[in-house]
């Protein structure tokens, strides 16, 4: 609803705020060897694990592949811009009786990332590097497996099944951390949130669908 989206615009404001008034709390030397400083760059990233739709039945029963491939750009030990296309499969599911159907989809997505641990000084030899993450983008689902199993429960039902393909706006969140490798390589955890309208999984309900991703991945820097 408007209020949700409000709110999320609210939050975006903010954390760009506190990323922006880090740039100037702190200088750009690492803490632990002044002689290095830190310079913005780009890097490439990909992701892969699960995906789980929120729906009306066990969760183990809406678990769905997820894959990401995104490039990013580090303004300032705090600050990143991450670009990405992610997606793959989706699930939904009907009641009385229990039938469970499968839909595919492609996101794209522009994220606002904050390193949690450079808020108190840029260290380029942390091991771990937790970050949080906000933004938005598109969405376009397809192969829409619900059109399969509408006979066996009443029409309305599916009061926003959807055909050939449904495009949607996305609003994100989120949580990682890179784990360093080297000094170009990271391990990579997240976890995120994708906030959709609520015709992606084709059921009427009054409010948004919601898609979470629980993904592991390697971060390569550039430069």
């Amino acid at each position: 609803n408007n209020n949700s989206y409000h709110m999320k615009l609210k939050s975006l404001t903010l954390i760009l705020a506190v990323a922006l008034g880090a740039q100037v709390a702190f200088a750009q030397q690492s803490k632990t060897d002044p002689g290095v400083e830190f310079r913005p760059h780009w890097y490439g990233q990909i992701q892969g694990g699960a995906a789980y739709t929120v729906g009306e039945t066990a969760w183990k029963d809406l678990i769905s592949p997820a894959g990401a491939l995104s490039f990013g750009y580090q303004f300032n030990p705090v600050l990143g811009l991450r670009f990405g296309a992610s997606g793959w499969q989706g699930k939904g599911n009907t009641i009385g009786p229990i039938e469970v159907y499968k839909f595919n989809y492609a996101q794209g997505n522009v994220d606002l990332t904050l390193n949690l641990a450079n808020l108190f000084g840029y260290n380029h030899k942390r091991f771990l590097n937790p970050y949080a993450l906000v933004g938005g983008g598109a969405a376009y689902a397809f192969n829409n497996g619900a059109k399969d199993v509408k006979g066996v429960v009443p029409a309305a039902y599916f009061a926003n099944l959807w055909d050939k393909s449904l495009i949607t706006p996305v609003f994100r969140y989120g949580l990682g951390t890179d784990i360093r490798l080297t000094d170009r390589l990271a391990l990579n955890l997240e976890v995120n949130g994708n906030m959709l309208s609520d015709k992606f999984n084709s059921k009427d309900a009054p409010n948004p669908d919601y898609q979470y991703n629980a993904l592991v991945g390697l971060k390569y820097v550039f430069g």
